[in-house]
């Protein structure tokens, strides 16, 4: 079972330089283009990854002086989640609209000093409960995302540029690793899924265990009545609903072995659009 050993405020902290580092050397002519993300340009992934920044920035800072509540609008009138999701947007909307250099500048602003806010919280308040609109999370939870926001969000727009762009080789063991303990908390399967799933991924490996409509991930176990191999790009594509099982395997990227059904049936249960 693979382990989670990287330090993720890091992987941010490079992936934020790398990623600005890109951006600004990106063509003009692909800042309108679409990226991998349907409906969005280049332009607006880059204003939704610089919004998240500051709104993350916000939340944090307030869960760090014990405030999990909502944002406030002037005369003290608490946002609700509705709300909040709508001025969200339309505030990704305006930056997209806004010249390349000013917008990578704000993306670079933001995004740094994310990290830096980041890199100031002690290992006890990684804990403390930050206000999200789909709900309360953790500071914890928010670092977490934000690795997966920049890794997957930074392949949306390669890839409209590059279609063999793969996910930074640094980043692929704590995606996996993270995505796992996405599909098992969200994990709603049915009895037609009881079973023993062995995944080989890259340099990764381990045994889902379904049973009773609960998910468990473990080490390997003998005799599974599925194997599932790709690599850990394909692996986090697949699972973020970026790839498809069909394209994969006509590509000789992904290889299914023993029960397909089940296995194409798990796959579907445990992918989410991100």
């Amino acid at each position: 079972m693979p382990v989670l050993r990287d330090d993720p405020v890091q992987l941010i902290a490079q992936e934020q330089v790398r990623l600005f580092s890109e951006l600004k050397k990106l063509p003009e002519t692909a800042w309108r283009q679409p990226s991998h993300c349907a409906g969005w340009s280049n332009a607006r992934v880059v204003a939704h990854l610089t919004a998240c920044a500051e709104f993350y920035h916000q939340s944090v800072s307030k869960a760090l002086r014990g405030d999990a509540l909502p944002p406030s609008i002037p005369g003290g009138q608490r946002l609700t989640p509705e709300s909040f999701k709508e001025r969200f947007l339309a505030k990704q909307e305006d930056l997209a609209e806004k010249p390349r250099p000013e917008l990578v500048g704000l993306f670079d602003k933001h995004g740094t000093a994310l990290v830096d806010l980041f890199r100031r919280v002690a290992p006890h308040n990684m804990t403390r409960p930050a206000w999200h609109y789909v709900g309360n999370w953790t500071i914890a939870t928010f670092v977490s995302i934000r690795v997966f926001e920049l890794a997957l969000h930074g392949w949306d727009i390669h890839v409209s540029l590059d279609p063999n762009a793969m996910i930074r080789e640094q980043l692929r063991p704590f995606l996996v690793n993270l995505q796992l303990q996405f599909e098992k908390r969200r994990f709603k399967g049915g009895a037609e899924l009881d079973g023993v799933y062995r995944f080989d991924v890259g340099i990764q490996a381990w045994t889902t265990r379904v049973y009773n409509g609960k998910m468990d991930h473990g080490p390997l176990e003998p005799n599974p009545d599925a194997t599932i191999k790709t690599d850990s790009t394909h692996f986090i594509l697949l699972t973020t609903r970026r790839e498809s099982i069909a394209s994969l395997e006509s590509r000789g990227i992904l290889r299914i072995e023993g029960d397909r059904e089940r296995a194409e049936q798990l796959l579907e249960a445990t992918s989410q659009t991100i």
